[in-house]
């Protein structure tokens, strides 16, 4: 294969212009209109006999930069360039034209929002590196320029994994949690619409995840690269390996850090997504991460989303709608997955009564979750004569465990408190279920909420931002403060038993189906940027290469 650069020249193969008193950049009126030859320059990767001039009906399609403009300048170290509000790395200014058979080129880069190029006959361009940062590749032609293969001063270019779109995915965890089920419910939809997605889990405790099957299963791959040291550049060693088209992080402001590498590594997309309102107390330390990341975030952000309103708010910025890369994206749920029934007979599995009131809750065993709030509830509708069991769903911790099981001893309630771990089979234990029960101080788009609305089942939450957005369009949810006491929470779980005895599954599930939170409109929303940023580099190469992508569960 052979290097071709077309920037700063005028028509020649291999040559570059360094602009001096006088000179004005490539498409100022002190060129000609075909430019004459240039003498002088830096040799980049030469293609066959060196200096030569197009013949004249061959057009140039030129990006002309003012001599004053930095990208015009001779090229030093590769540096971000600010476009109104998205920033994207680059070098010198460059010039597009036809390029020569069996060759590979470096262009100007990327259409995009804020960013305005012109030239002769093609699509808006941002002068540059082509998308981002990143290569521009064709087919090579090993007979071209000389005998026996490579043009001179040129070097052999791998090729990419797979012909589809791929989106790399940073999570935290790839473990039974709101984030990564939503994530794992797109894949099904993401595969049929074209894209390969591959994750990356910066847990040091679990690895892959017990999820990573199921990403394997739609054509991804899983790679644990645990936050130390070394984690920056075996993520810049990853993205060289994939070649993704777009970087996707759903690490809130730590976001910032995944897409500077891949904006160093010139990948086009690059999004940012808000899942939870970060609403904690800031010390010190962690107001000086905030800024940091969020500055990293700002700057090669190409999109950044949210769940909700109020996760951009508390998560972003205050004033994000004024910033056009920031739009809300709600979670959406699989319904298929929810109907799906469970092994076991819930009532049996716990043994409660007939009568008793079953309370199921579900989500990761976390302080913010406050799982531990369940056994006083339990208490509290003991004290209004209902018999009553709590059954918690999700992955534990044994601190978190202990606690709720300290709670429970101290209500004399031991025997009415299951804890049942991590569950695939939460919908068919949901549809058991009379009432549930979220008493989680921090939330985005809460699929503990979400999910036993869809099927018909009263919830009971604690007044979050997220948790109004979803009263407001669906109904089912009662609302209790933050702080409410346990008598609070216990009337308000006698309402919402009210709602699922009075309400048909089929009727739920007919309304959830044709709200915003259908995870089609999702799916949708996900590909829309996905392929907007795979067409703005639309020369990457898609053919496969010989090496083997990292296995799943690799660490590599």
């Amino acid at each position: 294969m052979g290097l071709r650069r077309a920037g700063g020249h005028d028509g020649l193969a291999g040559q570059r212009r360094r602009p001096g008193p006088g000179r004005g950049g490539l498409g100022t009126p002190q060129h000609p209109a075909h430019g004459a030859a240039l003498r002088g320059g830096r040799g980049l990767g030469r293609v066959g006999a060196g200096r030569h001039r197009p013949p004249a009906d061959r057009p140039l399609a030129r990006v002309g930069r003012p001599v004053d403009d930095p990208a015009a300048r001779p090229r030093r170290a590769r540096r971000l360039v600010t476009a109104g509000r998205g920033h994207l790395p680059t070098d010198h200014g460059a010039e597009q034209h036809r390029p020569a058979p069996a060759a590979v080129r470096r262009v100007g880069g990327v259409p995009g929002a804020g960013h305005r190029a012109q030239g002769l006959g093609a699509a808006p361009v941002r002068p540059g590196r082509a998308a981002g940062g990143g290569l521009r590749r064709v087919p090579v032609d090993h007979g071209a320029g000389r005998a026996g293969g490579l043009p001179a001063g040129a070097r052999p270019v791998r090729s990419v994994v797979t012909g589809r779109l791929r989106v790399l995915r940073v999570v935290g965890e790839l473990n039974f949690g709101g984030t990564e089920m939503r994530t794992a419910e797109l894949l099904p939809r993401l595969a049929a619409g074209g894209v390969d997605l591959h994750l990356v889990t910066l847990s040091d405790r679990i690895g892959p995840g017990p999820l990573a099957d199921v990403v394997a299963r739609h054509g991804g791959s899983v790679t644990a690269i645990p936050l130390d040291p070394r984690f920056p550049l075996r993520f810049l060693r990853l993205l060289g390996r994939l070649r993704p088209d777009v970087v996707h992080a759903d690490c809130a402001n730590f976001s910032g850090v995944p897409l500077a590498l891949g904006a160093l590594r010139g990948v086009p997309g690059r999004v940012a997504h808000f899942r939870g309102d970060d609403n904690t107390t800031r010390t010190l330390r962690r107001r000086v991460y905030r800024w940091v990341c969020g500055r990293l975030l700002r700057i090669c952000a190409t999109d950044i989303l949210g769940v909700s309103p109020s996760s951009l708010t508390f998560g972003y910025h205050p004033g994000w709608r004024a910033d056009p890369r920031c739009r809300v994206v709600l979670n959406g749920l699989d319904l298929d997955r929810l109907r799906r029934p469970s092994p076991d007979d819930l009532r049996a599995l716990i043994g409660a009564g007939p009568t008793d009131l079953v309370c199921v809750t579900v989500g990761r065993a976390s302080p913010e979750k406050r799982r531990w709030l369940l056994p006083p509830i339990l208490a509290a509708l003991r004290d209004r004569g209902v018999s009553a069991h709590a059954v918690l769903v999700g992955p534990g911790d044994p601190a978190d465990d202990e606690r709720v099981r300290a709670a429970a001893d101290a209500a004399g309630l031991g025997d009415r408190v299951h804890l049942l771990g991590p569950r695939d089979d939460v919908g068919g234990l949901l549809r058991q279920a009379d009432v549930v029960v979220h008493p989680s101080c921090l939330e985005g788009l809460p699929g503990g909420v979400l999910e036993p609305v869809a099927l018909g089942v009263g919830t009971v939450a604690a007044d979050l931002p997220g948790v109004r957005f979803i009263d407001e369009r669906l109904p089912g949810v009662t609302v209790v403060g933050v702080d409410a006491p346990p008598q609070v929470w216990a009337r308000a779980v006698g309402r919402a038993a009210a709602y699922t005895a009075s309400t048909a599954p089929a009727v739920a599930a007919d309304r959830f189906v044709h709200s915003a939170f259908a995870i089609d409109t999702a799916a949708s929303t996900h590909l829309e940027i996905y392929h907007r940023w795979a067409a703005a580099h639309p020369g990457r190469d898609r053919t496969p290469r010989q090496s083997s992508r990292p296995p799943v569960g690799s660490g590599r």
